[in-house]
């Protein structure tokens, strides 16, 4: 197992680090919860409601991020919009799902190829910022039109019963 996944509270590996910046993520974002604090950076945020407490010999640390997509998105659009961006990949995910299995030959192949990026991009956002500081992201979301526009005919089983 990686050292880093031992002692999670230790700022000397990342993982102390990410916990105190989403808790304090979370501290900060409660005091604008419905509608966040808008895109402004992070750190300014961080700052305006005080110093950020880590363990000794830290005591005060300065996050610049949230090293949590979900987290960026409730400090930024507060409880709305959370909700409308789980809401889109949810709405996303599942009718690609649906629509890969309606989809014969390689299109079929291709659109389930795309919906396991798309999953894998919000699983890695959990622990980073893959959305706010990734260049790829953009197309990440072209891949996503790609797949939504190849479903935009899908109606009807095009598969024979079995």
């Amino acid at each position: 197992l990686n050292p880093r996944y031992l002692k999670l509270n230790d700022l000397k590996i990342s993982g102390g680090f990410r916990l105190i910046a989403w808790r304090e993520g979370i501290r900060c974002g409660l005091n604008q919860p419905l509608t966040g604090f808008g895109a402004i950076e992070l750190k300014n945020v961080y700052r305006a409601f005080g110093p950020c407490k880590g363990p000794p010999p830290h005591d005060v640390i300065d996050p610049n991020e949230a090293h949590c997509d979900y987290i960026t998105w409730f400090m930024k659009a507060g409880i709305i919009g959370l909700a409308t961006y789980l809401a889109f990949w949810v709405c996303t995910i599942w009718h690609l799902t649906k629509a890969s299995r309606l989809v014969d030959g390689i299109d079929g192949i291709l659109i389930f190829a795309i919906t396991a990026g798309s999953v894998s991009s919000l699983t890695y956002g959990c622990t980073s910022s893959f959305w706010w500081n990734n260049k790829s992201a953009p197309f990440v979301l072209f891949l996503v039109g790609v797949a939504l526009a190849m479903t935009s005919q899908c109606e009807s089983p095009k598969r024979s019963p079995v």
